[in-house]
């Protein structure tokens, strides 16, 4: 049996294309384009996954630099003293509520 490339196109064609007048709707159609829809992207993207994949085991980014300090203590201190004056103010605001009646009560 011999494939024709035109022949199996025409199927397709046909396949998606039941209603010539195009009045009807047809979920059928429908979910059987978004099934292969769904699975052509799940296939695209596996591959794609599988040449990241093999990219990075193959050691192709070798020109990753990796620093040896990443923190500063004195930057790390000062952000730390940031938060520390931060909570002092914190504390100090929730002991000095304002002493307000509801006016609704």
């Amino acid at each position: 049996m011999k494939l024709n490339p035109k022949e199996i196109f025409s199927r397709a064609i046909k396949f998606f294309d039941r209603d010539q007048a195009k009045k009807e709707s047809n979920p059928y159609r429908d979910w059987v384009v978004l099934i292969i829809l769904f699975f052509a992207l799940l296939i695209l993207f596996g591959i794609g996954n599988i040449f990241l994949f093999r990219s990075f085991q193959n050691g192709e980014n070798k020109n990753i630099i990796l620093e040896d300090s990443i923190l500063n203590r004195k930057e790390l201190n000062e952000v730390l003293n940031f938060y520390a004056a931060k909570e002092t103010r914190l504390q100090a605001h929730l002991k000095d509520l304002p002493k307000l009646k509801d006016p609704s009560l």
